[in-house]
């Protein structure tokens, strides 16, 4: 709780500086627009840093596996292998990213895996028994 209205004021000048998520979403749609090669040096600074990231995963390779529990080391080891075998070479510059896809696995084990379940489960039993 603020007691300092000075302190309040700040705090709330620098919540309304922060960008919406509608902001975000119309600099992605201006930004689709320029060719992220050559952009005006005036451009807006969000819209900027989105042609940026743009720029940045124009160079990538994106690999999904499916996940499955045994493997839960796989992203690890398949930059491992992609370092080991494309090292000095033009398309080591590549920026690999690899990611896992849901699954029914990987649903399952998150679901079986949440605290909150369990602590409500413990609950009902104690509601029962009393």
């Amino acid at each position: 709780m603020m007691h300092d209205e000075n302190k309040f004021l700040l705090v709330r000048r620098q919540l309304l500086d922060q960008v919406t998520t509608e902001e975000h979403r119309q600099a992605a749609r201006i930004a689709q627009m320029f060719d992220y090669d050559n952009f005006p040096p005036t451009i807006d600074p969000l819209v900027k840093s989105k042609l940026l990231k743009r720029q940045q995963r124009a160079n990538a390779i994106f690999l999904y596996y499916t996940y499955e529990k045994r493997f839960p080391h796989y992203g690890r080891t398949i930059h491992r292998i992609w370092n080991d075998t494309f090292q000095n070479t033009p398309i080591e510059m590549t920026r690999l990213i690899a990611g896992s896809r849901n699954s029914p696995n990987l649903t399952n084990e998150l679901v079986r895996r949440n605290p909150f379940i369990k602590n409500r489960n413990l609950d009902n039993k104690k509601s029962i028994m009393n």
